[in-house]
C-alpha cells in the first residue's frame, strides 16, 4: 500500500496533466498542499507536503524493514514511536507562534513519525489477534 501511494505521488508529476490533477484531487483530504511547502518534480508541485511526503517514504521504509528482518515477530515500537513523533508535534504545537521549519526539517519530522505509524499499527493488531486468541482458548 505504501509503494502504491509513493507512486502515485512521484509518477503523475512524470506523465499528464490530467494524471496530475487527479493524483492531487486524491491528496487533497489528507493534506494542505501547499506550492511552497511541497518538493518540485518536473516543474510541478508534489501533491503531497514535505512532512506528508516524509510520513509516506517513512512508513514505506520502516515496512520494508520490517518486512525483510522481522517477519511475524511483533514489533516492539510503543514508547519509542512516542519520541519519534515529538519533532513532528513540536512543529505542529509551534505554528500559532508563527515559528516556521525548513523544508528539511518538516520532512525529517514526517519521516521519523511515518517510520512508526505502520510499525504501532501493526503491534496493535497482532496484541488484538493474540487477545482474541487467549480469549478463544480460555472459552473452550
Amino acid at each position: 500500500m505504501y509503494l502504491a501511494t509513493i507512486g502515485l505521488i512521484f509518477l503523475p508529476c512524470l506523465l499528464t496533466d490530467s494524471l496530475y490533477q487527479q493524483a492531487r484531487s486524491l491528496f487533497q483530504f489528507v493534506c494542505h498542499q501547499f506550492p511552497e511547502r511541497s518538493f518540485y518534480l518536473n516543474n510541478r508541485p508534489l501533491p503531497v507536503c514535505h512532512r506528508c511526503l516524509g510520513v509516506y517514504l517513512g512508513g514505506c521504509v520502516a515496512l520494508l524493514v520490517y518486512g525483510l528482518t522481522r517477519r511475524g515477530q511483533a514489533p516492539q515500537v510503543g514508547k519509542t514511536a512516542l519520541l519519534f513523533c515529538l519533532p513532528l508535534v513540536a512543529q505542529v504545537a509551534l505554528k500559532p507562534f508563527f515559528i516556521d521549519f525548513s523544508p528539511a526539517l518538516r520532512f525529517y519530522s514526517g519521516y521519523l513519525a511515518g517510520m512508526f505509524i505502520p510499525l504501532l499499527l501493526i503491534e496493535a493488531l497482532l496484541e488484538l489477534t493474540n487477545q482474541r486468541g487467549h480469549k478463544k482458548e480460555d472459552h473452550t
